[in-house]
């Protein structure tokens, strides 16, 4: 049986190798994109002013292009350096993170800041999940063990950076620069998925896969032998299904009050239509515990309501942590174990004003806009809940024995 540990070594042996791979890919995409940028700046329909800046800024730019691109390229392969390296404090990384808002700041600046956070705005939401899970595969590489979904150097807000830098020798007026932004933004920002999935499956050949560990669908003949083959064109077909799997159930979970479902046979239904059956045993088990969840007549509707919504980010836990649910010093547990017992004894005791309702509420709406809860995560709510419950009678509640029943994993076949 491979471990983690095992999968690390295995991985990170030529994680610098897998890492250049992939800022080669990103070098080679981003120059196609960019050739093909440079080739609709002769349009003046591009542009967004008057015919006679048009063919002015079209001029200065066919001459300043191979520039442009050796300073965006110069400027990508930087992104990708620091990311490795990892010397920034803390206080320079979020610094640095706000760069947008950095350098002298009038009209003209707020103006160009405005119009990228738009824009940024608009591409992030889109490719949010690939963010968070190629920043964590590109940190596995390089031995990175804490990565922050701005850190990825492919993310748009990194790639608007380094056009910013790549035109600002060009000298333009602001409402040059906003133009020729919205054509980077339609040439090569919108065109950005099939890079991102040759990224993608670069990972998947070199079995870099720390936060979504997919088993294929094994054939009779590896069943009976117990055999477990990897087949990465299949684990990569997986992936897509599994993002749209858990997007619609992400959603389905946005609800308030004290509505609330077991949402897993559900969701375990939804998995076989695309013939996913290996989480199978582990969706009985989450099953069970949430059956037991909002089977307990002492706890209130809204409570369950609020715990309803993280089921889906349980079970994407689960699948990286296999007994995530097992242990009782695991933060998610604890944080399910606490709120449970503690809004138990609010409501017994009849003392409904001290209940950590709203901070659940407020929380889980931060935290739900993350691909991923981490561990960290579930630790800072569970912290944050006591301090907030204890901050309203002005006692610190114990954290509590563990509520839900322990399984004793089973025996590997």
């Amino acid at each position: 049986m491979t471990t983690r540990s095992d999968n690390r070594t295995k991985n990170t042996s030529n994680g610098s190798e897998i890492f250049e791979k992939v800022l080669n890919l990103n070098i080679q995409g981003i120059d196609l994109l960019l050739k093909d940028m440079f080739t609709k700046v002769s349009h003046s329909e591009n542009w967004d002013l008057p015919e006679k800046e048009s063919k002015r800024l079209i001029t200065q730019i066919g001459k300043k292009k191979r520039i442009i691109k050796s300073s965006f390229v110069f400027q990508l392969k930087k992104n990708f350096t620091d990311f490795k390296a990892v010397r920034k404090t803390r206080l320079h990384e979020n610094m640095s993170s706000d760069w947008l808002a950095l350098g002298p700041v009038g009209d003209n600046e707020r103006n160009e800041t405005r119009e990228l956070e738009s824009m940024i705005s608009r591409f992030e939401d889109r490719y949010n999940e690939y963010y968070q899970l190629t920043a964590k595969r590109l940190g596995h590489c390089v031995n990175r063990t804490r990565t922050e979904l701005h850190d990825n150097p492919m993310h748009v807000k990194r790639l608007f950076q380094s056009f910013q830098y790549a035109i600002d020798s060009l000298g333009l007026e602001t409402r040059h620069k906003i133009s020729l932004y919205r054509l980077f933004a339609n040439a090569v920002i919108e065109k950005l998925e099939p890079l991102y999935n040759s990224v993608e499956q670069c990972f998947i050949e070199h079995h870099v896969l720390p936060d979504l560990k997919l088993i294929p669908k094994k054939s009779p003949a590896q069943e009976s032998s117990k055999q477990s083959v990897p087949n990465d064109s299949v684990a990569m077909a997986r992936i897509p299904v599994l993002m749209g799997v858990f997007q619609t159930f992400k959603d389905k979970s946005e609800f308030t009050g004290d509505k609330y479902a077991n949402m897993f046979p559900e969701l375990k239904g939804e998995l076989a239509n695309h013939q996913i059956s290996e989480f199978d045993h582990l969706l009985d088990q989450l099953c069970k515990k949430f059956d037991f969840i909002f089977d307990d007549d002492d706890l209130p509707d809204r409570i369950k309501g609020q715990i309803a919504r993280l089921q889906i980010y349980l079970f994407m836990s689960s699948i990286q942590e296999s007994d995530l649910l097992k242990r009782s010093s695991n933060p998610a547990r604890r944080l399910l174990d606490t709120i449970i017992r503690t809004e138990v004894d609010f409501a017994v005791g009849q003392h409904d004003e001290q209940s950590g309702f709203e901070y659940l509420r407020d929380q889980i709406d931060r935290i739900s806009n993350n691909p991923f809860i981490e561990s960290s995560a579930y630790a800072e709510l569970l912290e944050g809940y006591l301090e907030y419950t204890s901050g309203k009678d002005g006692s610190q509640k114990a954290v509590v024995e563990p509520l839900l029943p322990r399984t004793e994993p089973e025996p590997e076949p």
